[in-house]
């Protein structure tokens, strides 16, 4: 898997950010709070499904965000592929794979598109 791009829409402390990544080498870099590690768990809960940082969903939301969203465009094998989940200050996840299917729970993320990180 190669991950082509990132977008973030009130996701901790990124307002609305696009990250376009090299296919060759990435490497984050900043002072201490630039939002590095955001970067990392937007990619860890956009191919899991949820955050190794946190239980809480609210805690991913920007301060006083009712919703965030994080788009991860990547290339499977040599196919185009997009997740799309939305996050809620109250109420489930939204989860699609390329703007279709709605996943409901993590555990049918995990059977259906565990192919993701292979």
């Amino acid at each position: 898997m190669r991950i082509d791009s990132l977008q973030l829409f009130q996701f901790r402390n990124y307002k609305d950010v696009t990250i376009q990544f090299n296919p060759e080498i990435i490497v984050l870099h900043g002072t201490n709070g630039a939002g590095k590690t955001n970067i990392l768990e937007s990619i860890y809960v956009g191919t899991i499904g949820k955050s190794h940082r946190t239980n809480d969903t609210s805690d991913m939301l920007m301060f006083n965000a009712e919703e965030a969203g994080i788009v991860v465009k990547f290339e499977k094998k040599d196919t185009p592929q997009k997740v799309n989940i939305k996050l809620f200050r109250q109420g489930p996840k939204d989860i699609r794979l390329n703007d279709t299917k709605n996943i409901s729970k993590r555990t049918d993320w995990y059977i259906k598109y565990s192919y993701l990180l292979s």
